[in-house]
């Protein structure tokens, strides 16, 4: 075999190879499916928030989205913002949590101090809600709701969680069996906390 055959063997081979890496590689860019135009659009001071800092979302049985913020309530319809404040009947104007009573329709809101406000029905306004609290933050107080299943109107629970100097909790969920599941910052998965109901 001649050394002429060999170098033309070994060529021949390569761009072989070359086609159909480049053939596969081609095939595969074309039977990925086109990733959707994502829409995203931003919302600050400029378009009528009153704050860029939102610490709890919820969108209602009607399709607004209610936002909590450190300065109110805002509600935003698609077009514009409107913000509902002590002045409008809030308890407190930092709300962290929202929560909408599916059988009802009432909107409950949770504040930083304490405090919770409700409104009843669409069109009606807030008030303070019975059983609001006031006083400075509690340290490891939880600002979020959760329906009480054993009275109506009753949103607050208290437990005893056993967890490490320094660690609070954002938020709070409770299981069927009634076990609290802390969420902490820095850490991907709650954990399970074996206290039980107190208050």
């Amino acid at each position: 075999m001649s050394p002429f055959y060999s170098y033309f063997k070994s060529f021949c081979q390569q761009w072989l190879l070359l086609l159909l890496v480049s053939g596969f590689a081609q095939a595969e860019v074309h039977a990925a499916p086109q990733p959707s135009q994502a829409f995203v659009r931003q919302f600050g001071l400029a378009e009528g928030l009153n704050q860029p800092f939102i610490y709890c979302l919820l969108q209602d049985r009607q399709g607004y989205l209610w936002l909590g913020t450190a300065e109110g309530l805002v509600r935003y319809d698609g077009n514009r913002f409107v913000t509902f404040t002590t002045h409008d009947g809030l308890a407190e104007n930092f709300v962290t949590g929202l929560w909408q009573d599916p059988a009802s329709g009432a909107l409950w809101l949770a504040h930083d101090q304490g405090g919770r406000s409700v409104r009843l029905a669409a069109g009606q306004p807030f008030r303070k809600a019975p059983g609001s609290m006031r006083g400075g933050p509690a340290a490891g107080r939880i600002g979020a709701l959760a329906p009480d299943t054993a009275r109506l109107g009753a949103y607050q629970r208290r437990y005893h969680l056993s967890l490490p100097a320094g660690m609070e909790p954002t938020c709070l969920l409770e299981d069927r069996e009634g076990n609290a599941w802390p969420a902490v910052p820095s850490q991907a998965l709650p954990s399970r906390s074996s206290s039980r109901q107190v208050g």
